[in-house]
């Protein structure tokens, strides 16, 4: 009986020709998967159910993805205000929510031929069919066409140095680990595209006479990082430790923590209280850095600040790279 509704879901869905039916569909097929789970008919059967659900799902994200293309501009800034555009409408009578609304738009960009691999690998390799395996999928795509556009920018040299001189500088160099970024691989390869040693050395940092230089680095690059401290003309003064909430890969021992060497110019200012070596913070995303970080930074520095490399825009600093939108709230 089971697998006569999914016969006849499948034919329904081919049919469809509104949100209404597609959600229909899916309905129909989640169930059957839950009682192929709770009847213990083995993953083939609840694949096969979850199968068709996906395939719902991507064709509802296809009808999503049209009308929300159809949405005029202003409907959009108006939908966010409290003010219903056709989009915002037709989730609310389709009861269906904008972040189900945002996964099945997702889901439904992964490429045709990339869909159906993942899917037929997914079942010889006797693993669970989900949305969220597609949606990892289409996360590893979206990140990989982010990174060619980076690539693009940082070789067309659509972004200029910052005019005039600064008297507080952070730089997160995109050190060379040699893990180019693949979707599939190391979860520790770089977001974005490394520069060689020689690269970061060449960097014209616009300090002023008197300035603090605040360098992130690793394990692996600390002993490069005083080489290129003595290019930059900068002196080391101290290391700042970054201890995490919880610990990361590592090739020898698993790494919880990252080091910012603190070195000057001149003679700067700094407003020395109780500040300690030693910061606190919870890792987050890839590269980016924690807000006690900025936090330790505004309570010892005055003056102009940059943030070279930077990923996110922060009230009182100049933000400088070719993805400083990246973390904004």
């Amino acid at each position: 009986m089971t697998l006569a509704k999914l016969e006849k879901a499948t034919q329904m869905l081919i049919e469809a020709k509104s949100l209404d039916e597609v959600k229909h569909v899916i309905d129909i097929a989640e169930a059957a998967k839950t009682y192929a789970r709770a009847a213990k008919l083995g993953l083939d059967a609840q694949n096969h159910a979850a199968e068709i659900a996906i395939l719902a799902r991507r064709k509802a994200g296809e009808f999503l993805a049209q009308l929300d293309r159809a949405t005029p501009q202003t409907a959009r800034i108006m939908s966010n205000v409290g003010h219903d555009s056709e989009y915002s409408e037709t989730l609310q009578d389709a009861e269906i929510s904008r972040q189900d609304a945002n996964r099945w738009q997702q889901v439904a960009a992964v490429p045709e031929e990339t869909f159906k691999d993942f899917i037929e690998r997914t079942k010889a390799d006797g693993k669970e069919l989900t949305t969220n395996g597609v949606l990892k999928i289409a996360k590893q795509i979206q990140r990989k066409e982010n990174i060619e556009e980076q690539i693009e920018e940082i070789q067309s040299n659509k972004f200029q140095p910052p005019s005039g001189l600064f008297d507080v500088i952070v730089i997160d160099p995109p050190w060379p680990y040699g893990t180019k970024y693949d979707p599939n691989g190391r979860r520790a390869a770089n977001p974005y595209p490394e520069m060689s040693l020689s690269e970061i050395k060449a960097i014209k940092l616009p300090a002023s006479k008197d300035c603090i230089l605040w360098l992130w680095t690793t394990h692996k690059f600390m002993r490069h990082s005083f080489d290129i401290l003595d290019v930059w003309g900068f002196r080391d003064v101290a290391i700042v430790t970054w201890v995490k909430d919880r610990m990361g890969l590592g090739s020898w021992l698993r790494s919880q923590s990252e080091f910012c060497i603190m070195a000057v110019k001149g003679s700067p200012v700094v407003n020395l209280t109780n500040q300690t070596t030693i910061i606190n913070g919870a890792m987050r995303e890839h590269s980016r850095k924690p807000e006690e970080f900025y936090q330790f930074v505004d309570s010892l520095c005055v003056g102009y600040k940059l943030d070279w490399f930077s990923r996110q825009q922060r009230e009182g600093w100049v933000s400088f790279g070719n993805d400083t939108e990246k973390f904004n709230e």
